[in-house]
């Protein structure tokens, strides 16, 4: 675990050297500890046995923190499972990384959460559900539904959309798109100009492409692309339009006997592998995201492929792309807040920050 440990600090040093997030807007608890006055205790955590790497590395951690700030007595015990978020519900493990769908699933209130061009950057939603007197950490309604209290919201990566347009659109969305299940809201991105909308899994909205039944189909990064959909690609965009979250959450029978100074050594823990997963996440994904559009441009025609990019450039600038579209999906959630179904506390918190 060591070695593996030394490894990630390592890469983490090399980050530090590259261009960064301004990560200074997030709430943060740090403080000075007296670990002499620490009570000796474990809380086990349940780990799902096909957890992608980051999420080992980043209890790792989140561990190693929490031994050097507790002087070793705290300790956090790992329990693999299966359906690990039935270890929870069942008392047998004190901590569990939920996905945002998991939280949703809990807790319907969470739902804005899929409501896609939402938030303008990952900082931003960081910010929001990492709030501890927001309307999502705070809850009482939240922590009922949970069974327990949310320690924290780690970066769980984006979403992209696969396009088989030569160029980018500069009024957002249009002809006939596919989209992922689970969207509140979809008709939102009617509003943003898809004349058509299509609802399917990730494997479907492949076939939807390769097809050419749709022109933009909504893609996981990271996720394999068949080789007969790569063939009627023409670009990654990067939209950024619906950002995922991993929820670290403490029982509620463990966060009832968790003493003040123990609570702030999993705060302090907490804040200090935040920004550095956000860091790994957001680097993993944009490698991801480049190696993928290289393997389109090397299925393009040299003549066409040099022709689009220079036209495409000429069109528009990545950092406008979507501009509109976003636009008019924010104009949609002000017109449709209530219908969508999304609480007045959470809706007038987004106003506050978002608009």
């Amino acid at each position: 675990m060591f070695k593996k440990l030394l490894a990630l600090l390592l890469a983490l040093s090399l980050l530090g050297g590259c261009a960064q997030a301004d990560l200074r807007r997030y709430p943060r608890e740090e403080q000075e500890n007296d670990p002499a006055g620490l009570e000796e205790e474990t809380l086990r955590i349940a780990m799902p046995v096909d957890a992608p790497q980051l999420m080992w590395d980043t209890l790792d951690l989140l561990r190693a923190k929490i031994k050097e700030l507790s002087g070793g007595r705290l300790k956090v015990t790992v329990r693999k499972a299966k359906y690990p978020i039935e270890s929870y519900r069942e008392g047998q493990a004190d901590l569990y990384f939920f996905t945002t769908e998991e939280m949703i699933q809990m807790d319907d209130r969470l739902s804005f959460m899929t409501m896609p061009f939402l938030f303008p950057d990952a900082d931003t939603m960081l910010t929001f559900l990492n709030d501890e007197s927001g309307v999502v950490r705070n809850s009482t309604a939240t922590q009922t539904r949970l069974r327990g209290e949310i320690l924290g919201v780690y970066y769980g990566g984006t979403r992209a959309f696969l396009n088989r347009g030569r160029y980018y659109d500069e009024v957002g969305f249009y002809n006939n798109t596919a989209i992922l299940p689970g969207h509140l809201g979809e008709n939102a991105f009617i509003s943003a100009g898809a004349e058509t909308l299509v609802v399917g899994e990730q494997e479907e909205i492949f076939n939807y492409l390769a097809q050419s039944t749709v022109k933009f189909g909504e893609y996981i990064p990271g996720t394999e692309v068949p080789p007969e959909t790569l063939a009627q690609l023409r670009n990654v965009e990067r939209t950024q339009h619906q950002f995922d979250g991993w929820w670290l959450v403490l029982s509620a029978g463990k966060s009832a006997n968790l003493s003040t100074q123990s609570r702030a050594v999993f705060k302090e823990a907490f804040a200090y592998t935040v920004q550095w997963e956000k860091q790994l996440m957001e680097a993993d994904q944009t490698s991801q995201l480049d190696q993928l559009q290289q393997q389109i441009q090397q299925l393009q025609a040299p003549e066409s492929s040099s022709s689009d990019t220079s036209e495409r450039s000429s069109k528009v600038t990545p950092a406008s792309t979507y501009d509109n579209a976003k636009a008019a999906m924010l104009d949609y959630y002000k017109d449709n807040w209530q219908e969508l179904g999304i609480p007045q506390d959470i809706w007038e918190a987004l106003q506050n920050l978002i608009f």
